[in-house]
């Protein structure tokens, strides 16, 4: 018997991205653990019945309003759940084969180049081959819709689907891109906290990545020509970038600026800067941590320190991604400017003591 997935993650969670993991081999033990991780019930069965077969080593992660969940269980399993659910997921394999049937629906068989989007308006039965190493990505669909409804600039009319199966080689490439990096942050600071506005960064990214690249009932409205901004949109929300340039802001936070949707407001930016709202965002905060490393003086902290701490100083959350951006828009790492600095000043002091 199916049982209901009655509960679900409350989109105002706030996640911290450290994993919770566990293995077992008792399958009553995997299942309620597993509904614990998922803050949902569901129904889970092994294919084969083998003794010693069974082995559940699973992984789940949390950032913002989206999960990462990894699952092995060394058996054929099948797994069934009935709505009402509160998320979507994005189910997919590394290794071996996973189908998902559904009423209304042909079977979707899912292998590593490939990936199901399940809204669960129906139930779904997910039978997972002995070989199997699945992946899965909950979002919270309270976060979709305000994602959408920024986007398009009103309240969707209708609940958001999407197509049920993703290539992961052409539509599904930025999302997986996008997971992908991701889960490289937290596996470099698997015990550390996700800071807020490296979440919603990381939440829009993932969501942009779903909504945009993978068709869906509004798939037609989002790329439908728009009407841009009148130009003193754009200048209040540049203006107010310049004002906090180590302001973390989200896109979200600049569209209540403008008072207009996200497609308004990136349609404007491109026509009157070149660029989109984000970019011109991480350029200006890019030269000010420039200006920051120039002027930083020579008893200050270590030089690598000094560089993280100038790299969260203006919302680079990330101190790797911040070097790459750094260095393709100055032709240096930020190391390497900070060091010049310090030569300088030492260089200018020897002179000073020589006279």
């Amino acid at each position: 018997m199916a049982s209901t997935l009655s509960r679900s993650v409350d989109s105002d969670t706030p996640y911290t991205g450290a994993a919770d993991n566990f293995t077992t081999p008792d399958l009553r033990e995997a299942k309620t653990r597993t509904e614990g991780l998922l803050q949902a019930t569901h129904e889970m069965d092994v294919l084969e019945r083998r003794p010693g077969q069974f082995l559940a080593s699973v992984s789940h992660s949390r950032v913002g309003g989206f999960g990462i969940m990894d699952f092995d269980y060394r058996a054929g399993v099948v797994i069934r759940c009935e709505p009402p659910v509160r998320w979507v997921t994005v189910n997919f394999v590394t290794a071996g084969s996973a189908e998902f049937a559904s009423e209304g629906r042909a079977p979707i068989l899912v292998d590593p180049s490939s990936a199901a989007v399940n809204d669960y308006t129906r139930p779904i039965r997910m039978t997972v081959s002995e070989s199997a190493a699945q992946s899965m990505v909950t979002i919270s669909k309270a976060r979709l819709e305000s994602y959408l409804q920024n986007l398009i600039g009103r309240a969707p009319d209708q609940p958001l689907r999407f197509s049920p199966t993703i290539d992961m080689r052409r539509e599904g490439a930025r999302f997986a891109a996008t997971l992908s990096m991701i889960r490289s942050h937290l596996a470099s600071r698997p015990d550390a906290e996700i800071a807020p506005s490296l979440a919603a960064e990381y939440e829009h990214a993932l969501i942009s990545a779903l909504v945009l690249g993978q068709p869906n009932n509004f798939t037609q409205l989002i790329f439908a020509p728009v009407t841009p901004s009148p130009a003193r949109v754009t200048d209040r929300v540049v203006e107010y970038i310049d004002s906090a340039t180590d302001v973390p802001f989200t896109v979200r936070e600049l569209t209540d600026v403008a008072q207009v949707s996200e497609r308004a407001l990136y349609a404007a930016f491109r026509r009157d800067l070149g660029v989109s709202p984000m970019a011109y965002l991480r350029k200006i905060r890019l030269i000010r941590a420039r200006e920051a490393l120039l002027t930083a003086q020579e008893d200050h902290a270590a030089v690598e320190t000094t560089v993280t701490a100038v790299a969260y100083r203006f919302g680079f959350n990330h101190v790797g991604r911040f070097a790459a951006h750094y260095r393709a828009e100055f032709g240096e790492f930020p190391s390497e400017t900070r060091k010049s600095r310090v030569v300088a000043v030492r260089s200018l002091t020897d002179t000073s003591r020589s006279h």
